[in-house]
């Protein structure tokens, strides 16, 4: 699998939903252990995630990924920890803390910000604890509680796939070629359902790439829209 943000993402909410047996074992913690452990298991998730995605040296050196404040330490040593979350991109790793004391309690892996709100997809949270509560799942929260996050090194690669041939977009296209477009948009990082369906959702994620790289933001595909995904890297 490939060692990108939108591969660590889309691997984490394939898990949404997964809750620990009644005895209080996840498998996440099997994995990482290699036996059963009812220990917290935020960071095991974490880890288990970049693992899957054979990931695991953008993350080495952390010496106790099941320890929250192991991540920190790991960060800062490395200068990759940066406090609050001016810079943050999909993928990058959110620092929680909801004690009030200096350290962090809980990890998870950031997703996106809208209207000010912090969404990210968590192991080992719920509706009944923030930071223990036995299930996978996305969170939204204020970003009061971010200590701060992780800045992960991801490799940078060029979409591989096939570009639109023609212009794309709600009016014209064929539906091959959108869905040419529709899966570029999700390597980039956009949630779209590639059906060959140039709807509402696949305008308005276009009209963010086309914002991110300068241009005017109409919806459509066109020439100087593909032009700068083929330019693209991430």
């Amino acid at each position: 699998m490939a060692k990108t943000r939108a591969s660590i993402l889309n691997k984490a909410k394939s898990y949404i939903g997964y809750k620990e047996d009644r005895y209080g074992y996840s498998k996440f913690n099997y994995w990482f252990y290699g036996y059963e452990s009812k220990a917290a298991w935020c960071g095991t998730f974490v880890w288990c995630i970049f693992k899957k995605c054979g990931a695991r040296e953008l993350i080495s050196g952390v010496t106790n990924p099941a320890y929250v404040p192991s991540w920190m330490s790991w960060a800062k040593k490395n200068g990759i920890y940066k406090t609050g979350t001016s810079g943050i991109q999909k993928g990058d790793l959110l620092l929680f803390e909801f004690d009030g004391d200096p350290g962090a309690d809980h990890i998870g892996i950031y997703e996106k910000t809208v209207d000010g709100y912090i969404y990210s997809i968590d192991g080992n949270t719920g509706s009944t604890s923030q930071g223990n509560g036995g299930t996978v799942d996305r969170r939204k929260r204020a970003k009061k509680y971010v200590k701060g996050y992780i800045k992960i090194d991801y490799p940078t690669t060029k979409y591989k796939g096939f570009f639109p041939t023609k212009t794309v977009n709600k009016k014209t296209g064929s539906k091959k070629n959108t869905k040419r477009w529709q899966k570029f948009l999700c390597w980039y990082g956009a949630d779209v359902e590639i059906d060959g369906d140039f709807g509402k959702d696949t305008e308005a994620k276009t009209k963010i790439f086309q914002r991110k790289v300068g241009l005017v933001a109409d919806g459509s595909a066109g020439p100087k829209t593909i032009a700068e995904a083929k330019a693209c890297r991430k």
